[in-house]
């Protein structure tokens, strides 16, 4: 079976959040010709601004040498992604996760993955958003590793989502004050949706930064008070049934609120998914600057 070429490709970003200090994104990657293929890899990963220039080289958690990933998928015929469909039969996926960024490099803006040759390289535009996780020290460059190995996605996959999310926030966000903004749930199928096993949860997170250069938490430990300024999570239960069903094509609107914590000044991520929904959970996330109190 013949490798896919490079402009054989189609990937798409599905969504991503935090995990022990660690960022997580999870990409879908499809085939736009009418032929099966192989992709190999990928053997890099690339975190790029808004000018294509790449954020930090990379550094590898666990592995040695170049390659990220030793795994192989085969691509099915006309699987490229789509809004209604993004994640079905004969696609591949794979999650990626960072961690460290202090704070000094510019929002990411697309991620590029190499495959092996003859390959080559496909780009996935990002919303503008903080590319790396938590920073345990000054100087510590971007961690790249691996949550979830490129994968083939079996026949027996869950179908496809019904609902996407996006979020809106306020022009200003201060610290000390509950956020409150908008998250949109809008339903991509054919049909009505409707709540069938009760409202799920729901879970929002501000990731915070350091605060303390000369005492910092481990990486996969809990920081400890005081040392870690401006994050939050919650979770709690979606109001859907004062929501009710939502018609084919339509969206939902639900305010939300979380308490922005004192010391959290700076650029944050702030992100928001539904827990244990069938298929794929709905997720959004957005970079925010938060402002010191009046």
């Amino acid at each position: 079976m013949a490798s896919c070429a490079a402009g054989d490709l189609a990937a798409a970003f599905l969504g991503g959040q935090g995990a022990g200090g660690w960022i997580t994104r999870t990409f879908v990657i499809g085939n736009r010709s009418a032929s099966r293929c192989i992709i190999d890899g990928p053997v890099r990963a690339a975190y790029l601004d808004a000018g294509g220039a790449e954020i930090v080289a990379a550094v590898v958690e666990g592995q040695q040498g170049t390659s990220i990933n030793l795994r192989w998928a085969v691509l099915e015929p006309a699987t490229a992604p789509s809004s209604d469909a993004a994640r079905r039969d004969g696609q591949a996926d794979i999650t990626l996760a960072t961690y460290g960024d202090c704070g000094t490099a510019p929002p990411l803006q697309e991620v590029a993955l190499t495959f092996a040759a003859p390959t080559g390289t496909v780009r996935i535009p990002m919303l503008p958003a903080r590319v790396g996780g938590r920073c345990d020290g000054p100087d510590l460059r971007l961690s790249l590793g691996i949550a979830f190995p490129l994968e083939a996605i079996p026949s027996e996959t869950l179908p496809p989502p019904r609902l996407q999310a996006s979020i809106e926030v306020p022009a200003q966000i201060r610290t000390g004050e509950s956020l409150r903004y908008i998250i949109r749930l809008r339903n991509v199928s054919a049909e009505t949706y409707v709540w069938d096993d009760g409202c799920p949860l729901y879970e929002e997170l501000l990731n915070g930064h350091p605060v303390d250069a000369t005492d910092r938490p481990t990486r996969f430990a809990s920081p400890p008070p005081g040392k870690y300024a401006g994050s939050a999570a919650e979770i709690h239960p979606l109001n859907c049934a004062a929501a009710g069903a939502i018609p084919a094509g339509a969206s939902i609107a639900f305010e939300m609120r979380i308490d922005v914590p004192a010391g959290g000044v700076g650029q944050q991520g702030l992100l928001w998914w539904l827990i244990g929904l069938p298929s794929l959970m709905p997720s959004a996330s957005v970079s925010i600057d938060v402002l010191s109190v009046r």
